[in-house]
């Protein structure tokens, strides 16, 4: 069945998300560019009213970028084969990865910080939001890394994620799956959705044909 053929009722409402792919756009480049923001603080995280500042800049970053992948990804999600939302949940990503590599800053920075001094800003009232990431800091303060190497993390991530999003294209779009038959002996069109249920069959002859179908259709792909 095609999206197009799908019940509206039975469809993600995106537009609740954003109402046009444009307005979308116009976010991405407006958190882009607050993006660095949180490096201003370095270095001054010792002082209560800068965490507060840089915290709630991260925030707001953080939560802007979850939201514009989320509909890039849900929209892409609707058709894999669409480059279009694919390129937008990879921009998406690649945003998050360049936040993430700014503020690695911040944990070794804390870290650094006499530890009196994180449990006081934990208690605080005007940092009572943040006070279970301050008393996570404190539990693992001996675990944290450089900055460096922070840093070099969440630039690596962006590189592994591609080969998921390879295999789900290929898993979703390119897969040539077969027919099979079911317990009925009726021929279907082999989908996840229907190998998962033929797996389930108490006849052997099903489970093999479902099997042999889908890793058929893979193995057809590495010739």
């Amino acid at each position: 069945m095609k999206r197009e053929q799908v019940n509206i009722k039975d469809k993600w409402k995106l537009e609740d998300i954003y109402a046009s792919d444009a307005d979308w756009e116009r976010d991405y480049d407006r958190l882009q560019n607050l993006a660095s923001s949180p490096l201003e603080f370095r270095g001054k995280l010792g002082d209560k009213n800068s965490l507060i500042a840089c915290l709630t800049c991260l925030d707001e970053l953080n939560e802007g970028v979850d939201k514009l992948y989320a509909y890039a990804h849900m929209r892409s999600d609707e058709d894999v084969s669409d480059d279009k939302y694919s390129a937008m949940r990879d921009k998406a990503m690649s945003l998050y990865v360049e936040i993430v590599a700014d503020t690695a800053f911040i944990n070794p920075e804390l870290t650094r910080l006499d530890e009196r001094v994180l449990s006081a800003f934990a208690a605080d009232e005007e940092l009572k939001i943040w006070a279970y990431m301050l008393r996570r800091v404190i539990k693992s303060r001996e675990h944290v890394l450089s900055e460096e190497s922070e840093k070099i993390l969440a630039m690596a991530s962006d590189s592994f994620g591609y080969f998921r999003n390879t295999f789900s294209v290929i898993n979703n779009v390119e897969l040539p799956m077969p027919k099979v038959k079911n317990e009925q002996g009726k021929e279907l069109r082999l989908t996840h959705g229907l190998y998962s249920q033929l797996l389930s069959c108490r006849d052997r002859a099903v489970r093999k044909g479902a099997f042999e179908g889908l890793y058929g259709a893979v193995k057809s792909l590495l010739k």
